[in-house]
């Protein structure tokens, strides 16, 4: 996927789009499971322990604004991947257990007795694995192999390839805090 840059920047854009233009759900009620229950502010709905596929975007409130905290992706569960999160800033993780923007709010707020600057300040928005493969149509890409060329369509393409390559994408451009951070270490 990374050879076709060019030509694939203009579905990135759009997958981006996409997940900015997504609902805002408020993360709570985390009972020290793994998952947690997205909140629709405004609307008395909310999304429990939620088998959804894709790329979300974690932002911290504060002071009325919204700071990026962290980029990711999941092929199985986002209510897992944000209740490992929780479990990481709350410091209940495993040792085989990380998260890095739970890291980061256990370093600067959860060890100074400081969760208050975070708890029930965590929102997400995504975008589903079928939306990324309906935004991707019917786009081909040429494949080259010992039986020559042959084309094959991005959407058919392995789930988790696709959901990395867009995560990859979404962090080069919105720059979450605790991305950059996990990255400068590695």
């Amino acid at each position: 996927l990374d050879q076709n840059y060019l030509p694939l920047q203009v579905f990135s854009d759009k997958v981006i789009q996409s997940i900015l233009d997504s609902k805002l759900y408020q993360v709570g009620d985390y009972n020290g499971t793994m998952g947690c229950k997205l909140l629709s502010p405004g609307e008395h709905s909310y999304i429990i322990k939620s088998d959804i596929k894709g790329v979300y975007v974690v932002y911290l409130r504060y002071n009325n604004h919204n700071i990026v905290l962290y980029v990711g992706e999941t092929d199985k569960s986002l209510g897992t991947r944000i209740g490992r999160l929780i479990k990481q800033a709350t410091g209940d993780n495993r040792d085989d257990e990380s998260h890095s923007a739970g890291q980061l709010l256990f370093d600067q707020f959860t060890k100074y007795n400081r969760m208050d600057l975070w708890k029930n300040k965590l929102y997400v928005k995504f975008i589903e694995l079928r939306e990324i493969k309906n935004i991707l149509g019917l786009v081909a890409f040429p494949k080259f192999d010992l039986e020559g060329e042959h084309y094959c369509m991005l959407k058919d393409l392995d789930n988790k390839v696709l959901l990395k390559y867009f995560e990859e994408k979404t962090i080069d451009s919105l720059s979450p805090i605790s991305n950059k951070m996990a990255q400068s270490f590695e």
